[in-house]
């Protein structure tokens, strides 16, 4: 296929350069040959495991091999970003702890170079990472740090992280701090036609207004998100539908949290998710 492909001829190139001597044009290819062997084990990852893990374990040896190059030839940013690619790895293979470990290795040495743009991509990484398992405090730590240097640019990547900093705080309980990161979130994704974030921020808001008992400004966030959500992405429906129903059942409107509830877990079964059911099941509990 495409990246086994691309993963031969890359990895031609990586010998060519090696023969020749080339030093940093060999750790070049070798990074290629490495990303592409990740994006292929990605592939592979829902229907072959045992073989997407091997391919990770051997994308990660080659990054290692690129970066002690670049790191012997006095190029301290090509050698972070090759540790970067190796956090890389290990987050799509479920290692979250040691992707953590290297983008926090890999945000220092850039630091310490001056790579101010990379380096704030690697903030992102390290702070979705710490999120994802479960280090919210660290996260939140990360998205203060990272958001100052973003402010100025107001496009989709400071919308995004914005949303994600705000899906922090209220992970951490701190519903106050998240409406406004929500509220920013929603203006930068208003001014650019950012519809999936304009939508997530609407759901945000949605749950913060939730978490701070305000139900009725809650449902109106959580309808607005639907009607923009129309039947595109049935995954999020089925989490804002959720919470729409808490919402209606917070003011009393039973048949209407019913209602809802019934909506989402009827997109649910089509969707074969243990997740979800788990989450219907545990709000039709409550």
């Amino acid at each position: 296929d495409d990246w086994s492909a691309a993963v031969d001829a890359a990895e031609r190139a990586a010998a060519d350069h090696a023969r020749a001597g080339d030093e940093i044009p060999r750790a070049d290819a070798t990074v290629l040959a490495a990303l592409a062997r990740i994006e292929l084990a990605r592939e592979r990852r829902g229907t072959n495991p045992a073989a997407a893990t091997a391919a990770f374990t051997a994308a990660r040896r080659q990054l290692g091999a690129a970066r002690a190059a670049y790191a012997a030839n006095s190029r301290p940013v090509a050698a972070a970003m090759t540790e970067v690619y190796e956090g890389s790895a290990l987050y799509y293979d479920y290692d979250l702890a040691g992707a953590v470990r290297h983008f926090a290795t890999a945000e220092r040495a850039l630091a310490t170079a001056g790579a101010e743009d990379e380096r704030r991509v690697v903030l992102g990484n390290l702070a979705v990472a710490s999120a994802d398992r479960g280090d919210y405090r660290t996260a939140a730590r990360v998205y203060d740090e990272l958001l100052p240097l973003l402010a100025a640019r107001r496009d989709e990547m400071l919308a995004a992280t914005l949303l994600n900093g705000a899906s922090t705080r209220l992970a951490l309980g701190e519903a106050e701090r998240a409406l406004g990161l929500y509220v920013e979130a929603l203006g930068v994704a208003a001014e650019r036609d950012l519809p999936r974030i304009r939508i997530h921020a609407r759901i945000g808001l949605g749950s913060a207004h939730l978490q701070l008992g305000q139900s009725e400004l809650a449902a109106a966030h959580l309808e607005a998100a639907l009607a923009e959500l129309g039947d595109g992405d049935r995954h999020t429906r089925v989490i804002a539908l959720l919470r729409l129903g808490e919402a209606w059942r917070q003011r009393g409107r039973t048949a209407r949290a019913d209602a809802a509830h019934d909506e989402a877990a009827a997109i649910a079964a089509t969707l074969g998710s243990p997740t979800l059911r788990a989450r219907i099941a545990v709000t039709r509990a409550d």
